[in-house]
């Protein structure tokens, strides 16, 4: 059970100082919470079965909120229906009660290897989702 716990100690801080790759001029605001030294606890979600990354990230963003003094969880997965047919799906609401605001957070975290040498195009070189 302790290297479980470490695993997901790993990745809940790996999530949170990733460097995002979208960029200011991008028209997105990017939810970039403070993450405290002392936040990090042994007391992680129980994940069943196998997730794929993103859906992972997705579940541990989630412990973050419910564990954080200063945001709180609205809505998680929220699907959007129109007519009878999903037409998207909110990842997270959350309301910020510091600045009494709702923020919409996107979670999108993909996973990809550089093999150099796979393709003249480095581009082609990352192998990954799709």
């Amino acid at each position: 059970m302790a290297d479980l716990d470490t695993s997901f100690k790993l990745q809940f801080e790996a999530l949170f100082s990733t460097p995002s790759v979208i960029n200011d001029s991008s028209g997105f605001q990017l939810f970039q919470p403070e993450l405290k030294p002392n936040f990090i606890s042994t007391d992680f979600p129980k994940i069943r079965g196998k997730l794929v990354f993103g859906k992972r990230m997705e579940r541990l963003f989630s412990h973050f909120i419910q564990q954080s003094d200063r945001y709180s969880l609205l809505a998680e997965n929220l699907q959007l229906i129109k007519d009878k047919l999903t037409i998207g799906e909110l990842d997270f609401l959350i309301s910020d009660n510091e600045l009494q605001q709702t923020i919409h957070v996107e979670i999108a975290c993909k996973f990809y290897i550089f093999r150099p040498g796979l393709s003249p195009d480095k581009m082609g070189c990352w192998i990954g989702p799709n």
